[in-house]
């Protein structure tokens, strides 16, 4: 899980400043598995943290393998170091 920037240009309907990244943008937030495939994936204004929305991106990927006999492991950075996560 990680999020990312996507600059803008113009007047577009949901962006906003973003003081690390310096920019207007959106701030989206991807789940990829092992494989580079997206899972899901959040189109997100550009002032929110990193982590923010994490559950309605992750919870419905942990669902749809649930059922599955495989180990799953979470990988992401600093940003998602909260307890609600682990």
């Amino acid at each position: 899980m990680d999020s990312s920037v996507s600059p803008t240009h113009g007047d577009q309907e949901g962006t906003a400043w973003n003081g690390h990244f310096g920019c207007m943008c959106y701030h989206p937030l991807f789940v990829f598995n092992q494989l580079g495939h997206l899972e899901r994936c959040a189109l997100r204004p550009g002032n929110v943290h990193s982590a923010d929305g994490w559950e309605a991106v992750l919870k419905p990927v942990i669902a749809r393998y649930a059922d599955r006999n495989l180990m799953r492991f979470f990988r992401a950075d600093a940003a998602f170091a909260i307890p609600d996560l682990y």
